[in-house]
């Protein structure tokens, strides 16, 4: 019998606008995320929505980014 396998295979890209928003959270060659100081300027209500609803959770004595 012979078994039928399925693979999938992506590429992705690297766009500069992407790339200034990552030096933000991680500076220098650091792989240790900071939240930058002006973080109020830099999101609206829809991007604090998806970073809740992507990285947040619902706590007792709160919300944890």
């Amino acid at each position: 019998m012979i078994k039928k396998t399925i693979g999938l295979q992506f590429r992705t890209r690297a766009m500069p606008c992407i790339t200034a928003l990552r030096s933000l959270f991680y500076p220098g060659f650091s792989n240790t995320k900071v939240i930058p100081i002006d973080i109020y300027d830099l999101l609206t209500p829809a991007a604090l929505a998806h970073w809740i609803m992507g990285d947040g959770s619902a706590q007792r004595h709160g919300l944890i980014i």
